[in-house]
């Protein structure tokens, strides 16, 4: 159990994998909701 905690404090300090795994991800998911608000006639959902 120790090795996995100490990976698992190396994967949570490396900036690289928190950018592509949240942060891409989130940016990506709200754009997605903007192009499809967009396009789609307003009804208030988004």
């Amino acid at each position: 159990m120790s090795i996995i905690a100490i990976q698992l404090k190396q994967v949570l300090r490396n900036r690289r994998f928190f950018l592509f795994t949240i942060l891409l991800p989130g940016i990506w998911y709200v754009f997605m909701i903007q192009v499809a608000s967009t396009s789609l006639p307003a009804t208030g959902n988004f």
